[in-house]
């Protein structure tokens, strides 16, 4: 039995859009993957950026531990030993009282 000429008709137009639906499909997963391809240097140029970014900031965190735990001893050292600063105002005081000493010594004989 031979179809209706209308559904053959019918039949193609159908096949047609089918046929149309499947192109544009691959086309597009063409068009992505090309774009995808294209991307990809700048994808994993971004992605190793990243990795250098965390890097770093561990660096950083590493440092400002680092930075605290020397600021912890030098406060701890500055109460527990004598420093610089220490030294030369004892220096100071020796200068004045052997100042004052000296004067004195000069008025007992004087007297």
């Amino acid at each position: 039995m031979a179809e209706d000429p209308l559904n053959q008709i019918i039949n193609a137009g159908i096949s047609s859009i089918l046929l149309i639906i499947a192109l544009i499909s691959v086309s597009i997963s063409l068009s992505n993957m090309l774009t995808e391809q294209k991307c990809q240097p700048y994808i994993n140029q971004i992605q190793q950026k990243d990795a250098e970014i965390r890097s770093l900031n561990e660096q950083l965190n590493q440092t400002k531990t680092n930075l605290q735990q020397c600021k912890d001893e030098y406060n701890r050292l500055i109460t527990e030993n004598i420093t610089k600063k220490d030294i030369e105002e004892i220096k100071e005081n020796i200068k004045d009282i052997n100042s004052k000493l000296e004067y004195l010594v000069k008025e007992m004989k004087k007297r």
